[in-house]
């Protein structure tokens, strides 16, 4: 399995194209995105990030377990939460986080959302889940490869938004990638959002944004 991947501001080849750019774009730490489409990224300095060719993209659109279609999976962690609980709600701030995150997704068609059941993820994913008119489904953190190779086996083809916690994100990410890229999330950044692409031969590509 072939992968190329970049967080943000390191220099190594990026798998995105800018429009109207022909070298290597070099996307400074910390960019925050805007919106996600179904073939590209819009981000809040104007520039807009191409996902997919264009005769591609349409392929995103539909429901279906072809395993010529390419498969999108959008890892996040959930949002700020308070400190006085066992299983806590999300803070205010969270709870807007949470909001914003359904808004940088309502131009993608989603197909599914995951979450663990835990009231911090669930309350993170759940201003998506309604916009698109989704059911949260749950997942087992303590059983990631196995829902990793669920996600790879059943849904290609799909987009897939899969909310988690510090430890489940970047090892999910890392199955995803077949590569150890991010060892784990500081335990106060809330504000990742990790995209990525597995075409038909199961190469992937990843991008690390803002939001």
């Amino acid at each position: 399995m072939k992968i190329k991947w970049q967080l943000l501001g390191v220099v190594t080849l990026f798998f995105f194209t800018i429009q109207g750019c022909t070298s290597i774009p070099k996307i400074q730490k910390g960019t925050e995105v805007k919106q996600v489409y179904n073939s590209k990224v819009l981000l809040e300095n104007g520039q807009t990030l191409k996902m997919w060719k264009a005769e591609e993209s349409a392929i995103l659109k539909e429901k279906s377990t072809n395993t010529s279609q390419k498969t999108t999976i959008i890892l996040v962690r959930h949002a700020e939460k308070m400190k006085d609980k066992k299983d806590p709600d999300l803070t205010f701030q969270g709870l807007e986080r949470a909001e914003r995150l359904a808004q940088i997704l309502r131009p993608i068609r989603l197909n599914h959302v995951f979450s663990t059941k835990y009231r911090r993820t669930q309350q993170t994913a759940t201003p998506t889940a309604l916009s698109k008119e989704l059911t949260i489904e749950d997942y087992n953190p303590r059983a990631l490869n196995d829902f990793g190779k669920m996600i790879l086996e059943n849904y290609k083809g799909q987009n897939i938004l899969v909310v988690g916690h510090s430890n489940t994100t970047p090892e999910l990410l890392n199955f995803f990638l077949k590569e150890t890229v991010v060892e784990s999330i500081s335990e106060s950044d809330y504000g990742n959002l990790y995209i990525i692409n597995i075409d038909s031969n199961q190469n992937a590509k990843g991008v690390l944004l803002r939001f």
